[in-house]
């Protein structure tokens, strides 16, 4: 019976997983027209949709996992999938001062804005100052220690200055995908290392993307993490994008145990122009937006709990 109601269970996540949800009836889809004299005229990109994940309760992880769908994916989009920070507490037995131009660093799946056939993985670490009783200054960048034989230097100089990896992965709409981020240790440096996995969820086929080199010992995630949909090219604002996230889990790093987390706060930042609509349902959060204006309302922040489909180790 217990093995019955077990494959039951599965076969109601494996049917949800395949539907689409049904978004024509959460936001009115400008046509081709509208989209295309909008995009001839805009002057910003499409409003940024940002849920906070209340990851915080935890304390102190050291790995992060988040399913995710976009069933509409025009060039320029980002699905971020952990805005996260990290716990340099260690540190300051070394330094008397340490800052961070942003958080710690972010990851997910975007879609190429110069070559819109090429879809991607990335990986971002912001630089992180440090300053000794002697107000000495050292910058902390993380470094890519694998794959190994790409492009040396990866940095970034928008929104602070860091280090970044972008990775091909043929990530289509329409697709269930699970990000999975690890905390390590280097065996050459001893410090802490971040994996970056991906799960084709219907294939089951994991692909392991890129790992860095932290540039400091005893790190671990900790705060509230954001997931965010984003429009990063002008040219494609007035279009359609989407982004459903569920199974959010976070690693305790205390007790070892995998941790659901069911409760986020959804909002707008930046009060880019266009519409948008969030929400969650039972088990996923969802947002659309597009920068056509007059298409759907724009509702304030909202906090929204869901349940998890599945629990304890994701891989």
């Amino acid at each position: 019976m217990r093995k019955c109601l077990v494959f039951l269970f599965m076969l109601s996540a494996m049917q949800t997983y395949a539907q689409q949800r049904d978004w024509n009836a959460l936001m009115r889809f400008p046509n081709k027209q509208e989209i295309a004299n909008y995009n001839k005229t805009s002057k910003s990109r499409s409003p940024y949709l940002c849920a906070w994940y209340n990851t915080g309760v935890v304390g102190k992880f050291n790995e992060i996992s988040v399913d995710f769908k976009a069933d509409y994916v025009p060039s320029g989009t980002y699905c971020s999938l952990a805005n996260f920070y990290l716990d340099y507490e260690d540190q300051l037995t070394q330094y008397e001062r340490i800052e961070l131009d942003n958080i710690a660093g972010y990851a997910g799946f975007q879609r190429n804005a110069v070559n819109p056939n090429r879809y991607n993985g990335i990986l971002s670490f912001w630089d992180v100052y440090c300053w000794d009783k002697n107000g000495m200054k050292t910058t902390m960048r993380a470094k890519r220690i694998w794959p190994e034989g790409k492009v040396a230097d990866d940095s970034f100089g928008h929104e602070g200055e860091g280090a970044h990896h972008l990775q091909d992965y043929p990530w289509k709409a329409g697709r269930w995908y699970r990000m999975l981020l690890q905390c390590g240790r280097s065996e050459l440096t001893g410090n802490t290392t971040i994996e970056q996995w991906f799960c084709d969820l219907g294939t089951k086929t994991w692909t392991k993307l890129c790992v860095y080199d932290l540039g400091a010992p005893n790190l671990s995630f900790k705060g509230n993490m954001a997931v965010f949909l984003e429009n990063f090219q002008v040219e494609t604002s007035g279009e359609v994008r989407t982004m459903e996230v569920r199974n959010v889990r976070v690693r305790c790093a205390a007790t070892n145990e995998w941790v659901d987390v069911e409760s986020a706060n959804i909002s707008q930042n930046f009060n880019l122009f266009g519409s948008y609509q969030y929400g969650a349902d039972d088990n996923t959060v969802w947002m659309i937006t597009t920068g056509v204006p007059g298409v759907a309302p724009r509702d304030g922040t909202k906090w929204v709990k869901v349940k998890n489909l599945e629990s304890g180790k994701p891989y």
